[in-house]
């Protein structure tokens, strides 16, 4: 077989793995679409009480990088899709996140931490993961961290990472101080806890496990 030959061959390969990958995207996008269509419905008139609704022909769902945390949750997939809130006379395009169940059909939603904090049924899924190391407790960090700060204009700082606990202060304003500390609690490296403290008097205001 010629250089020329092997050459279009492997193109053709790879054109093929590319559409049907496209292809089973496309298909697990279009189910998320609908999920999120039937839980935050286009409604004509509503009292605004913080009400979300999802104008699907405007916002598509990302899907987000997160590889260890996504690798530990193998059920699900994370996305991120701006659904609007109306809370009064506020309207606000938020960037939320949702955890896809494929196999189940279902999906946990996230409003940005502003909004309402940690949300429990989706964080609570965090619970039970597993570390080697240090190190893996390492990328985890980092992935959360990223994953809390989406939709927020808030900043991270005062990270402290042990095989106990990992702790770090949230700012909206940093030079306001930190306005809560968060703290992740493990046991023989299981993730058991999530708790958010007041950073000055360490006082839980939620705590997840």
């Amino acid at each position: 077989m010629s250089n020329i030959t092997k050459h279009t061959l492997k193109k053709i390969i790879l054109y093929i793995f590319l559409i049907i990958g496209l292809n089973g995207f496309s298909q697990e996008s279009n189910q998320l679409i609908k999920l999120l269509t039937e839980k935050f419905p286009v409604k004509e008139s509503f009292v605004a009480d913080g009400i979300w609704i999802y104008h699907s022909e405007f916002n598509k769902p990302k899907k987000l990088e997160m590889p260890f945390i996504q690798s530990n949750l193998t059920n699900y997939e994370l996305y991120s899709v701006k659904i609007t809130n109306y809370l009064d006379y506020h309207v606000n395009d938020c960037d939320c996140l949702i955890l896809f169940d494929k196999s189940k059909n279902t999906i946990n939603f996230a409003p940005p931490l502003w909004y309402s904090g940690l949300e429990k049924d989706f964080y609570k899924n965090f619970i039970g993961i597993k570390f080697k190391d240090i190190s893996e407790i390492e990328k985890f960090v980092k992935e959360f961290q990223s994953i809390i700060l989406y939709g927020t204009n808030e900043t991270i700082d005062n990270t402290s990472i042990n095989s106990e606990n990992v702790t770090f202060d949230m700012f909206r304003v940093v030079e306001n101080g930190a306005y809560r500390k968060i703290k992740i609690v493990f046991d023989k490296m299981d993730l058991k806890e999530i708790i958010d403290l007041n950073p000055e008097t360490l006082e839980i205001h939620d705590i997840i496990k």
